[in-house]
């Protein structure tokens, strides 16, 4: 069995075993500060507009998919949206329920974290409509989908 260390600007993973078997196993990550690991979980082209559809209200997989596909000019593929949210749910972000029914219902929705960090997303998202002037090179302008204001729906 060999180790491997991996080192980041905002994360070191320590001792970690590779095995043929089991794959990855990770004994330790250390974050050099919280923000990194928030960072870390929201990291993903589709989390922060996964997180921000879900802050409407809990839904359905299909209801999910295509309201994302709606409010998002390049589509979402099932492969990314299922990947996602098994992340944003080993994350503490989004809680998966499933019913006992014919067929088969399972809704996702946010946790309290998930909550938090959608207000968090806000916030973030304020930040850049009001940086992206002053980033924006010559005649190249910042643009966005979502605006802060369409964010906030409580």
């Amino acid at each position: 069995m060999r180790t491997l260390k991996l080192v980041s600007r905002y994360f070191e993973l320590r001792k970690v075993p590779i095995s043929r078997k089991w794959g990855i196993h990770v004994e330790e990550v250390r974050y050099h500060f919280g923000a990194s690991l928030v960072l870390s979980i929201i990291s993903g082209k589709w989390k922060p507009s996964i997180i921000c559809e879900l802050d409407e209200g809990a839904c359905r997989y299909n209801e999910l998919h295509e309201q994302l596909n709606q409010h998002n000019a390049h589509p979402i593929s099932q492969k990314v949206l299922t990947e996602q949210l098994r992340q944003l749910e080993e994350d503490l972000i989004v809680t998966r329920t499933s019913y006992n029914t014919v067929p088969p219902k399972v809704v996702y929705s946010l946790t309290p974290y998930g909550s938090r960090l959608h207000q968090f997303l806000v916030e973030m998202t304020k930040l850049g409509e009001e940086l992206a002037p002053h980033l924006a090179k010559a005649g190249a302008p910042i643009e966005f989908d979502y605006h802060y204001q369409e964010m906030i729906y409580h």
